[in-house]
């Protein structure tokens, strides 16, 4: 068991995984974590009308997300050395893509709030196995 924690935090060999396509999949696991920062403006006249929300109750919105964002950057940090990113970043990637699909069918604003929030705490997952994967390399520059 205790062999397994260490490979875990074990380095990651560059060489052997392909150091381009590496860092291609850090750079767009890391850019869709960032979409929702980018589009949630874009898309706030569409939920005012489409639910019938204030500006004010987007504005309850955005934060939420974003503040799940935060927290799901700061929990994964602390059990760093304890995860495997490819198998959190599977579930983080797999609560994205559902998330945004309840999205899409909902009509409640209290569940659409919650949706979002649960879509957040995945962004922030995944954007922390990013920063594990890239400082876990042989050669993290």
């Amino acid at each position: 068991m205790e062999n397994r924690r260490v490979l875990q935090g074990a380095p990651i060999d560059v060489a052997a995984k392909g150091e381009l396509s590496l860092k291609l999949t850090l750079c767009a696991c890391f850019i869709l974590c960032q979409a929702s920062s980018f589009v949630m403006p874009l898309i706030g006249s569409s939920l005012v009308q489409g639910f019938g929300l204030s500006e004010a109750d987007f504005g309850y919105v955005s934060s939420a997300e974003l503040g799940a964002i935060a927290f799901g950057s700061f929990a994964l940090a602390r059990f760093a050395h304890r995860i495997r990113p490819d198998l959190v970043a599977a579930a983080a990637l797999i609560v994205m893509f559902a998330g945004n699909l309840i999205c899409l069918l909902t009509r409640s604003t209290g569940w659409f709030v919650a949706d979002r929030m649960a879509i957040g705490l995945a962004e922030g997952t995944l954007q922390a196995v990013v920063y594990i994967v890239a400082a876990r390399t042989a050669q993290p520059h």
